[in-house]
């Protein structure tokens, strides 16, 4: 589906149904267990393992979202058998609040009478073409290593599942790696508190901010303090990010390095939260600076949030896809 600007009455609805970033993803066979997580980014695979061309698209998330068993491997080879299939989740369950009995509706009243009937009128077909599981297939896993923190020396964690896409359900409103934003001041805000400083950051006109996947550690060293990112359950956040990696271990001397991001403060919340895995952090300037995988707790909140960086990520991508383009526009190169 296209995107419509916030002010739309179905602009949170039909968010799980959009090309943007932070789309809402199950595994089919987990469907039943509400587990979720986000959509990273996407990428064109460009050629495929034998050097032939591909029109593949994949959608990037992480490994424990895609799969049960996160200590084995998974290549999907084209043998008998369908891999894995991907379900656009979140559709949201709208309540309506009882029409004013009162004689004279005021003007909140009558708006909400206007909004609850666009949703009416926007739900009905929408029941009918995605309400069914088979019919919110977005993709197939077509790749999916086992987690790990000891491949090399820098002790990144590896926790990535690639998705190729379904092109009927993307092809149409397919725009790229773009995130949708909300209230330019308190963005702005958000990425520039001290208002000595001259911001880079440039609201887009439409709402959507375009996030740039670099390859390269400088790509992502020391951005502005701040960062966000678009995940299916706390949505857009922003949080404090350390220029300094996170060292952590537990009981079992399983160790690694991490990029880490703390909540913005107290009154705004969690930075993330259960399903928001696979999100991609970004910050003032667009670039892509991780791939979210864990929180640690403190309290009843999220202290501290775990992302992959961004560069590492790129590095196991080309490892398994070589021409891996994640800066295209468009889904197919006929598309209009």
């Amino acid at each position: 589906m296209s995107v419509v600007g916030d002010t739309d009455p179905t602009h949170w609805i039909r968010r799980a149904l959009t090309a943007v970033l932070g789309v809402p993803l199950a595994a089919e066979q987990w469907q039943d267990k509400d587990a979720q997580g986000s959509l990273g980014v996407y990428f064109h695979e460009g050629k495929d393992r034998h050097g032939n061309k591909s029109t593949r698209v994949m959608a990037l998330t992480n490994k424990h979202v895609t799969s049960k068993d996160t200590t084995a491997d998974y290549e999907y080879g084209g043998r008998p058998g369908a891999p894995p299939k991907f379900l656009a989740e979140q559709l949201a369950e709208l309540s309506a609040d009882p029409a004013s009995d009162d004689e004279e509706c005021t003007m909140k009243d009558k708006e909400l009478k206007v909004d609850v009937g666009i949703l009416e009128d926007f739900l009905k077909p929408l029941d009918s073409t995605w309400s069914d599981a088979h019919q919110r297939v977005i993709g197939w896993l077509d790749w999916a290593p086992k987690i790990a923190n000891d491949l090399e020396n820098r002790r990144y964690t590896r926790d990535i599942g690639d998705i190729a896409l379904e092109e009927d359900k993307f092809v149409k409103n397919f725009k790229g790696n773009f995130v949708y934003l909300v209230h330019p001041e308190e963005i702005i805000s958000f990425f520039y508190p001290n208002a000595a400083n001259t911001p880079s950051f440039q609201y887009p006109t439409n709402h959507l901010f375009r996030i740039r996947v670099m390859s390269t550690p400088q790509a992502w060293q020391n951005p502005t303090s701040w960062t966000s990112k678009d995940g299916q359950t706390t949505d857009l956040t922003f949080g404090r990010f350390s220029e300094l990696e996170a060292y952590t271990c537990d009981k079992f001397d399983h160790d690694s390095w991490e990029v880490a991001v703390f909540n913005f403060n107290r009154k705004h919340g969690n930075f993330s939260n259960y399903g928001d895995s696979g999100a991609c952090i970004f910050n003032a300037e667009g670039k892509m600076v991780a791939i979210l995988h864990s929180g640690m707790p403190k309290g009843m909140s999220k202290h501290v949030t775990f992302g992959t960086p961004a560069h590492y990520v790129v590095e196991l991508i080309r490892e398994r896809y070589p021409q891996a383009d994640f800066d295209r526009l468009k889904f197919a190169e006929t598309a209009a």
